[in-house]
């Protein structure tokens, strides 16, 4: 078992400490007496209210697959924070330039983490607007593409993607509202990231 499944195991059993009519309330998540369910990130995903399985499905859970852990590490974290009180600011900074960073919080991976999407993505900004739009974005900033979602219900998130020219790399960047470290970790904010690129990376393939 790799390090990251033994992080999500620990997450996955940490989460069946937690109030889940709390998460139920908070959240608005849809329930039966086996499964939790939420949609994110395009997707929709049932918890096993007993063994904190997370799976996803696209055809009504005819079939499932377990969530991995970038999506496992978001969605539990969210749902971890039920009862927070949060309010958005409508204020969006990047991963890099968050408050909590600045004041000498915990700082994520930095610049180049997302250098493989910038790769992917270059010259190639009509497949990225059309997984967007699969996505359920709108589009809002600046940039070649720009893009927010609402990833999670309350929890926005916004795409900015410049091509390559003569003189610049290709640049991306992922933006959150500036509160949104009240409603989950900060170092989950990357593993988020990461897997909204990875599924819009998906799309684009498409």
């Amino acid at each position: 078992m790799s390090n990251y499944e033994k992080a999500k195991k620990q997450a996955q059993e940490l989460f069946l400490s937690y109030d889940q009519e709390e998460m139920i309330q908070s959240f608005g998540l849809g329930v039966d007496n086996r499964y939790l369910f939420l949609n994110f990130c395009g997707r929709r995903y049932r918890i096993n209210r007993k063994t904190g399985l997370l799976q996803w499905s696209e055809d009504g859970f005819q079939t499932a697959c377990e969530g991995g852990f970038d999506e496992a590490m978001t969605v539990y974290d969210i749902l971890s924070h039920a009862g927070n009180d949060w309010i958005v600011s409508g204020n969006f900074q990047t991963l890099e330039s968050l408050s909590r960073v600045k004041s000498g919080g915990s700082s994520g991976p930095g610049n180049g983490f997302f250098r493989k999407y910038e790769q992917f993505f270059d010259t190639h900004t009509a497949a990225l607007e059309r997984a967007c739009i699969a996505l359920g974005g709108f589009p809002a900033g600046k940039g070649d593409v720009a893009f927010e979602f609402l990833l999670f219900p309350g929890f926005p998130a916004r795409l900015q993607f410049w091509n390559s020219d003569e003189e610049f790399p290709a640049s991306l960047h992922i933006f959150y509202d500036e509160k949104i470290c009240d409603c989950m970790h900060y170092e989950t904010l990357w593993y988020t990231g990461e897997h909204l690129l990875g599924r819009l990376r998906e799309i684009a393939s498409l």
